[in-house]
C-alpha cells in the first residue's frame, strides 16, 4: 500500500523493459548505425564482464555505500549508456563506453532489485514483498521483445525505440530516486 512499493515496481519494470529490449535488439541497432557484425558482437560481449564487475564492486563496497547510492548508480548508468548509444557514429570506439556503462549498471541494478525493497520498506515478509515486485518485472521481460519489435515496425528503423528506451531508463532512475526519498523513516532506522 505504500507509494515506495509502487515506485520501486515502476523502476524495476521500466528497467526490465529497457534491459530486455536492448539485449534482443542491440546487434541490429548497431548495424543500423554502421557497425559491422564483428564490432557489434564485440560491444555486446562486454556486457557480461562489466555486469560481473558492477556486482563485485557493490559487494566489495557494501560497507561504504548504501543501497540508495548503489541504486542511483545502477539506474543512472543505463541513462548515460543510452545517450552514448544514440550519439554514436559508425565504427566509433565509444560503443565500448556504452557497453561498459550499460553492463555495469545491469550488474548493480540486479543486486539493488534484491535489496532495495527490504531496505526501504522493512524486512518483514521479504519473500512476499519480492514476489509481488518481481512478478511484473518478469512479465515485462517476457513481453518486451515483442513490444520492441512492434515499435520497430512503426518506422522500420530503431530511432523511435531508442528514444523510448532512453525515456524508460530515465523513468526507472526517477522512480528509484523518489522511492529513496519517500522511504518510511522507520524502515530507514531499522536498516541502519
Amino acid at each position: 500500500a505504500h507509494p515506495v512499493f509502487w515506485l520501486l515496481a515502476i523502476s524495476f519494470v521500466s528497467y526490465a523493459f529497457v534491459f530486455t529490449s536492448l539485449i534482443f535488439n542491440l546487434i541490429p541497432i548497431l548495424g543500423e548505425r554502421g557497425y559491422t557484425a564483428a564490432e557489434a558482437v564485440a560491444a555486446y560481449a562486454c556486457f557480461g564482464p562489466f555486469q560481473l564487475a558492477g556486482r563485485l564492486a557493490v559487494l566489495a563496497l557494501q560497507r561504504f555505500i548504501s543501497v540508495t547510492v548503489a541504486g542511483l548508480i545502477g539506474t543512472l548508468f543505463p541513462v548515460l549508456a543510452l545517450i552514448v548509444l544514440m550519439s554514436l557514429d559508425a565504427h566509433s570506439p565509444l560503443v565500448f563506453l556504452f557497453a561498459i556503462a550499460f553492463g555495469t549498471g545491469m550488474g548493480i541494478k540486479t543486486i539493488v532489485q534484491a535489496t532495495a525493497a527490504p531496505e526501504f520498506l522493512g524486512r518483514a515478509a521479504y519473500g512476499a514483498l519480492q514476489g509481488a515486485l518481481m512478478l511484473p518485472v518478469y512479465l515485462a521481460q517476457a513481453l518486451s521483445p515483442f513490444l520492441a519489435a512492434t515499435i520497430w515496425q512503426i518506422e522500420g528503423r530503431y530511432d523511435l525505440l531508442q528514444v523510448l528506451l532512453l525515456l524508460m531508463a530515465a523513468l526507472s532512475a526517477t522512480a528509484f530516486i523518489l522511492a529513496a526519498r519517500l522511504r518510511p523513516r522507520e524502515a530507514a532506522l531499522s536498516s541502519a
